[in-house]
Order: C-alpha cells, then structure tokens, then sequence
C-alpha cells in the first residue's frame, strides 16, 4: 500500500470517475427517453449504445485500476482484465476491503464481455436484444456500483483518520 497521505489522490480519482458515470447515467436516461423500443434502434443509434455501454465498463475499471496500483495488487498479465474484475471482490488481508460485492461484479461482467467482443465486431447491426438486455443491467449495474464505490471511499476515509470529508 502507498503511504497514507497519498490516499487523498485516490479518493479523488475515485470521485472523478464517480462523475463521470453519473454523467454517463444522465446521458442513458436521455437516450432510453429518445430510444423506448430497443428492438427497433437503427444502425446509428445502436452504434451509439455499443459504444456507450464499452464506455461503461472502461470507466469503472478504470477506477478499478487505481484501486489495484494503490495497493499494489498483483494482477495476472495474460488475463488481468477478468483478474482485476475478480480482485475487487476480494478483502484482502491487512491491506485492504472489498473493493466491490459479487453482485456487482456479475453484473459488471456482462460489460467486460460486451467491450471485449465490441473490440472485434466490425458490423453495423448489433443485437438489440443483447442491447435491451445490458440496459437493464446497466440500470443494476450503475446503482450497485455505486453503492459500493462509496462505501469504500468510506472506508478510505476512516483510513486517512476521517479527514477527507
């Protein structure tokens, strides 16, 4: 773990990516308002909503990462994506607590699946029932993780003494 007086910078990178994806929920909000019936998207609009829900996923594990590299959690380099993913369910003995609960992680691992098979699609017509289904666990996945999120800002916070309120 990184000195305690760095912890700051972690709760704040946190809390950057925090506005981010409440920025992104405002923007999905929007869209379903436009976009009610999932199954009738056109090519544009279901571009559109690929991509938002790979943006999704990159700016949670971008906080993942932080929250890795802070406490120096080794991470297995052939598969360290699903590894990270994996390692934010775990308390980590005399380092640190779960990062995120398991059903969050399930739900967070249709997104990482879903950006991993959107890096080699080349298509235009995606699978709007595959779409109509990651925006109802967006709605899941966005609560719980941000439920979590806190949480551990919390804990972060009762690390540095309380201070960063």
């Amino acid at each position: 773990m990184k000195e305690r007086d760095a912890l700051p910078a972690l709760v704040g990178e946190i809390q950057k990516h925090r506005a981010v994806l409440e920025r992104m929920a405002a923007f999905f909000a929007e869209f379903v308002e436009r976009h009610p019936d999932w199954q009738s998207l056109d090519a544009e609009a279901a571009m559109g909503a690929a991509q938002f829900f790979s943006n999704f996923y990159t700016c949670a594990e971008t906080v993942f990462l932080r929250i890795s590299a802070f406490f120096e959690n080794e991470l297995e380099k052939n598969k360290w994506h699903s590894h990270l993913l994996e390692r934010m369910t775990c308390d980590i003995p005399g380092e640190r607590p779960r990062a995120i609960s398991d059903y969050t992680a399930s739900l967070m691992l249709e997104f990482l699946k879903f950006r991993h098979f959107t890096r080699y699609y080349f298509e235009f017509d995606y699978d709007r029932e595959k779409l109509a289904f990651l925006a109802t666990r967006f709605r899941a996945a966005f609560g719980s993780l941000g439920k979590d999120l806190d949480a551990f800002v919390e804990y972060l916070n009762e690390l540095h003494g309380g201070r960063m309120k």
